[in-house]
């Protein structure tokens, strides 16, 4: 008889990272689950931000603790595991350069020290026009802000 199959799953959120194990009715192996929080660094004039390093960390560390699991438990160990999947938290930003090296913190969908690009971008750009474009609200979460932002705020990057 053929072992049914398992999907990795990866869910990066504001507070904390998750991985675990689902099977063929996407119901989670709990004995699977790791979680690790962190705190948002909260720079003043209402930035939101987190470290990619802390991300990185909490990843590799919760998908360890995950597959630990996984080869520890007889009866998971003979089933494959088949796809992987994730989610993460809407509307970060994370600068990075040629190399794909992290040259900003992670700008998250809270931070919102773009304020006043925003009104600008409001006061210059047709709203509606920019959303059928580009799925983007003129709003501090969404990128066309924040990166008006880093342009005024830290022009080097």
């Amino acid at each position: 008889m053929k072992a049914d199959g398992l999907i990795l799953a990866l869910d990066i959120g504001t507070s904390s990272l998750r991985s675990a194990l689902f099977d063929e009715r996407a119901e989670r192996l709990e004995a699977t689950t790791a979680q690790i929080g962190y705190a948002l660094d909260l720079p003043r004039g209402g930035g939101a931000e987190l470290s990619p390093g802390t991300l990185r960390t909490a990843a590799r560390n919760c998908l360890s603790q995950t597959l630990a699991s996984y080869r520890d438990v007889s009866e998971l160990r003979d089933r494959p595991i088949l796809a992987v999947g994730g989610s993460c938290f809407w509307h970060s930003l994370l600068g990075v350069d040629a190399r794909g090296r992290a040259v900003t913190p992670i700008f998250t969908w809270a931070d919102s020290r773009c304020r006043e690009e925003t009104a600008r971008l409001r006061a210059e750009l047709d709203e509606r026009a920019v959303h059928q474009r580009t799925g983007c609200m003129l709003r501090s979460s969404f990128w066309p802000a924040k990166l008006a932002w880093l342009r005024e705020t830290q022009p080097r990057l």
